[in-house]
């Protein structure tokens, strides 16, 4: 009789101790309405961040294209470089000048840009990961946060 109660007092306690989460057939689900809306706000930040990203991502490789262009260039007019003639010395200084400014740019501005963009991306992946990602929402729950309509914390 006595491990009957304590039985149910155990069973009962998850529920107690959490109070957002409840567990049904395997299957976290969470039952509070603010665990809820954090779970919504943290996908949306997922989701703008992840649209960031693509365009961080689009200008890095832009930015690197563009560098491996430049390289392609100062090599091929290396090759063809005349040192006796001034201008072709010039126009290759020029040309080496505006390789370093592609360099810098890309190492000083675009590299540390999107590195940051997935740094933020991964983090709020990961706590959206951790603390939302494979749990069900209860229903009523689920209505009670989308009545509160406070909005999401902008990315």
């Amino acid at each position: 009789m006595k491990i009957k109660y304590l039985v149910i007092a155990l069973c009962a306690l998850p529920g107690i101790a959490g109070g957002a989460r409840a567990q049904q057939s395997g299957q976290d689900i969470i039952t509070d309405p603010a665990a809820i809306r954090v779970c919504i706000c943290r996908q949306e930040m997922v989701a703008a961040l992840s649209d960031r990203l693509q365009e961080q991502r689009r200008i890095y490789e832009e930015r690197r294209s563009a560098l491996a262009a430049l390289d392609a260039q100062v090599e091929a007019q290396r090759k063809q470089l005349d040192p006796t003639q001034p201008s072709q010395v010039e126009a290759f200084k020029r040309l080496l000048d505006q390789q370093d400014e592609a360099q810098l740019s890309f190492a000083d501005e675009a590299t540390p840009t999107y590195a940051a963009a997935v740094d933020r991306h991964n983090a709020a992946a990961a706590a959206y990961n951790r603390e939302c990602a494979g749990k069900t929402y209860d229903q009523q729950a689920l209505a009670a946060a989308q009545a509160q309509g406070a909005a999401c914390p902008k990315p």
